[in-house]
């Protein structure tokens, strides 16, 4: 409910893959449109075993190499038995989203910017 009426954001990340470098896209973005209201959340998860050990190493390495400002929740699982209700509702009820995007867009590509767009 705190996010109730903004566009929202929500992206699976990880500290040690090779999208890792899409925090500077994401911090960009958010930085744009943060005060359009966009909420950016990013979620970390180990479900593919690149994950740093702790949320707290998550969130001090996004601030000190990407100076990431949104919210970074903490590590959380994306499939399987044990995935976090915010993913097992976007398995269940996937038409209710406006869109989503593979890991291989960029958050700051021209499809998700005319998303957002949209949105605001």
């Amino acid at each position: 409910s705190d996010f109730e009426g903004s566009p929202l954001l929500l992206t699976n990340t990880a500290s040690k893959c090779g999208f890792t470098g899409q925090y500077q896209n994401l911090a960009n973005l958010f930085l744009e449109y943060k005060n359009k209201g966009l909420i950016i959340i990013a979620t970390p998860s180990d479900s593919f075993n690149q994950e740093l050990s702790n949320s707290k190493e998550v969130k001090e390495f996004c601030l000190i190499n990407y100076q990431t400002t949104f919210v970074i929740s903490e590590i959380m699982e994306v499939k399987g038995n044990n995935r976090h209700p915010i993913y097992q509702w976007i398995k269940e009820e996937y038409g209710l989203l406006e869109e989503s995007w593979s890991s291989i867009t960029k958050p700051d590509a021209q499809k998700i910017t005319q998303t957002i767009d949209s949105l605001i």
